[in-house]
């Protein structure tokens, strides 16, 4: 697929992702500020009201679960194996596609730089390094009162370790009133699965959002667990495509964020576009995104 072609679908993509955008750009900060605050309290009454349902099938089932105990027993190594072979998948089914043997690789100065990609198998490579550091700055606009700019942060180096870390300044204008709160992440990554022209990370870190809260008393800092994956795709000079998800908490909530992008590089200076979603408890928010990074 030429470039052209491949940028008009993914721009068509945001279009039609963004089609909603009236009804969930009308969700205002204090909402978000409501979801992290007050979504303990109403797990902690749905627990409360279904606790006693609980109760009284539990008796009344236990003697059926002990009849079928050993029919379960039957069929439970194939289901374990079919299980784990799904949860696994994400990481098992990449690294077997880029043939990862687990051969020791460098990244180029920069994307494109003397080969394919940007990473290197061949040691005798004069321009290339152990570590690579990735900086992408972007505004995004949900075409309503809610806007945001961030800052990413991706460091990897020797062992396939690194660090992957963003801000986000989340801003809106009502009536008037202006109004902003911080989010981000921290997360140690491993890049488990790599070729000349894709990369594969995923790790463990904390959610957090930075806040004063309003004048109802919500809001406030915030903290969470997050799991983060991610992947690097660089299928022709000058392109570079980008996905990463991250899935935790944040206070009582939630957290489930997409972000996905397509550019241009050249000598390590690239610009991009892309969609970026995020759900925190009940808080929805579409952003088209544009910006520009650095990676060395």
């Amino acid at each position: 697929m030429r470039f052209n072609d491949l940028t008009t679908a993914f721009i068509l993509t945001i279009c039609l992702l963004l089609c909603g955008h009236g009804r969930l750009s009308a969700q205002s900060l204090d909402f978000l500020r409501s979801e992290v605050s007050d979504s303990g309290a109403r797990v902690s009454q749905s627990k409360k009201t279904s606790r006693s349902e609980h109760d009284d099938c539990h008796t009344s089932g236990r003697s059926a679960l002990s009849g079928g105990l050993d029919d379960e027993c039957d069929c439970k190594s194939p289901i374990s194996m079919i299980a784990a072979a799904v949860l696994t998948s994400p990481f098992t089914v990449p690294r077997m596609a880029l043939g990862d043997q687990g051969d020791s690789a460098a990244y180029l100065d920069f994307p494109y730089n003397c080969g394919a990609g940007s990473m290197t198998f061949d040691p005798t490579v004069p321009q290339s390094q152990d570590a690579m550091a990735d900086f992408q700055f972007d505004f995004g606009t949900s075409f309503g009162q809610l806007f945001q700019t961030h800052a990413r942060m991706v460091l990897d180096g020797l062992w396939r370790l690194g660090i992957d870390t963003e801000f986000y300044d989340r801003f809106e204008n009502r009536s008037g009133n202006k109004d902003h709160l911080a989010t981000g992440d921290l997360n140690v990554v491993y890049r488990f699965a790599q070729s000349e022209k894709w990369q594969f990370r995923a790790g463990l870190g904390i959610n957090w959002m930075l806040d004063q809260g309003n004048s109802a008393g919500k809001g406030g800092d915030q903290i969470g667990f997050n799991m983060t994956y991610s992947a690097d795709w660089f299928p022709s000079d000058p392109i570079r495509c980008t996905s990463a998800i991250d899935a935790g908490t944040l206070g009582d909530a939630g957290l489930f964020h997409f972000r996905n992008t397509i550019g241009v590089t050249r000598r390590g200076w690239g610009a991009f576009t892309g969609h970026d979603y995020v759900r925190i408890g009940d808080f929805k928010n579409h952003a088209w995104i544009n910006g520009v990074e650095y990676r060395y």
